[in-house]
């Protein structure tokens, strides 16, 4: 069994997935919404925009580097030669009528997991990997499970880059090896917090493999392979 005193979780495919199988692009919707208001061709935004958003991931890939989904959105009108100073708002708006439509839900385990994991008297981190906002709806009820959240687009970088893992540990106070992180991406998780130093669970959703110190199936039985503790004084 592991001994430490914090664990942070990766967020989408580990502890929620969508809500049914079908492939999520909330692209339209915001494109919908901002036609509402500015008039556009269509064909050129999705032309310019999927240039845009494949530079971005290539970036992402080489440089870790994140980059808000409105400023990629902003970018795209830009690039068609609208002036987008004064759209700030409007692309924020469009944005979040996009977000609106993404449904994700927890798996049947995450909550009962991480109450269990509050009541064996662990810190809890989430480190999230999207430059899709979250709504302060949802940013507000992910709070009251975690004592910290560091998301890639308001970090700057994403994981599998060490700094994501060494501010979410500075946040909740412990060092690098008295940390668990649980994730579903060998590369992203495993690999990127490895190196940051942390000890890891990899959880097998869809056949990868990944050195890490434990392998689950699914999030309960992280209850098996910790030592439980007391948590001592309050999140500084």
């Amino acid at each position: 069994m592991l001994e430490v005193d914090a664990v942070t979780f990766d967020h989408f495919m580990t502890l929620v997935h969508p809500a049914n199988d079908t492939e999520e692009d909330i692209v339209f919707p915001i494109l919908e919404t901002l036609r509402m208001k500015v008039p556009f061709d269509e064909g050129e935004f999705m032309r310019r925009y999927s240039k845009k958003d494949s530079d971005y991931r290539r970036h992402l890939r080489e440089t870790c580097h994140e980059c808000l989904l409105d400023d990629i959105i902003l970018g795209t009108l830009d690039d068609m030669g609208l002036e987008t100073e004064s759209m700030k708002e409007i692309v924020h708006n469009a944005v979040d009528v996009g977000l609106t439509t993404r449904e994700i839900v927890f798996y049947p385990d995450a909550l009962d997991t991480i109450e269990g994991l509050r009541e064996r008297g662990y810190l809890l981190g989430l480190i999230s990997n999207t430059h899709w906002r979250w709504l302060e709806e949802y940013k507000r009820a992910m709070e009251s499970y975690f004592d910290v959240i560091t998301l890639s687009y308001e970090h700057g970088y994403a994981k599998p880059h060490h700094s994501i893992f060494l501010t979410t540990l500075n946040k909740i106070g412990v060092d690098a090896s008295r940390c668990l992180h649980v994730g579903d991406s060998p590369i992203d998780d495993i690999q990127g917090a490895i190196e940051a130093g942390l000890k890891t669970a990899f959880i097998k959703r869809d056949g990868e493999e990944a050195d890490s110190d434990i392998k689950i199936d699914q999030l309960a039985e992280l209850l098996l392979h910790l030592v439980p503790r007391e948590r001592d004084g309050k999140l500084r």
